[in-house]
């Protein structure tokens, strides 16, 4: 990896090795010896070409009509090149929005695809083998989108990772879980206004009414779960 970063190809890392980033950062151990690397069309057949000089073995090139995928294998270890994967964006906007992680043991960042991009990849693949590894990316998720809530400094940075994750999820509302977890923690309108809209059913509504210390506020909060659940208003 070291050498694809000195030539400057563009690419981030998926799959397991990734998710294991992750994990790490977290305290938890994923084992995986699957790496992936992400990369446009163009930059996955200008690094075969690179790599058949020199001398790593392509056990599988990409079809010209079909899977976007090639398979090579690097001191005795296979690995994938993609340049599509099923729930990713396209390969410039994963490779943006990459966060750098330091190689154990090197000087080396390696640019290692954001955890709603993972997420979202691995959701929609969804095989046995990826259950463990969608719960770490929600575990980390999760805690991210708690210290954006306390953190951030304005309204939209507060909410925006709860947002995304969200739309990763294909939800509307919050986890249980997380939603109790972000009224014990919110102390924005912008907050408070999110939670209103995002919390899973009325029985949260009485606690998430009485946070707001501003009587504005309050107020806002009040409409806006009396418009959600008029019922339970009623």
């Amino acid at each position: 990896m070291a050498d694809l970063n000195q030539q400057g190809f563009e690419f981030a890392v998926i799959g397991g090795i990734a998710v294991g980033a992750y994990g790490r950062a977290t305290g938890t151990t994923l084992l995986s010896g699957d790496l992936n690397l992400y990369t446009d069309p163009r930059t996955l057949r200008d690094i075969l070409s690179w790599s058949r000089k020199r001398g790593i073995e392509v056990l599988k090139p990409p079809y010209v009509r079909g899977l976007d995928v090639a398979l090579l294998r690097w001191d005795g270890k296979p690995f994938d090149v993609l340049s599509s994967s099923k729930g990713l964006p396209r390969p410039a906007e994963v490779i943006r929005n990459a966060r750098e992680f330091s190689l154990a043991g090197t000087d080396l960042d390696v640019p290692v695809a954001d955890p709603f991009d993972l997420l979202a990849n691995k959701l929609a693949v969804n095989r046995e083998k990826d259950q463990p590894h969608i719960a770490v990316l929600k575990h980390y998720i999760e805690l991210e989108v708690e210290k954006a809530f306390t953190h951030e400094t304005n309204g939209r940075r507060r909410i925006g990772p709860a947002t995304r994750y969200l739309n990763v999820l294909g939800r509307s509302t919050l986890p249980p879980a997380l939603a109790h977890r972000l009224m014990a923690v919110a102390d924005h309108p912008a907050c408070f206004r999110f939670l209103a809209g995002r919390i899973p059913d009325a029985s949260f509504a009485p606690a998430l009414v009485r946070r707001p210390t501003d009587p504005a506020t309050q107020a806002v909060v009040a409409d806006i779960l009396v418009d959600r659940f008029p019922r339970a208003a009623g």
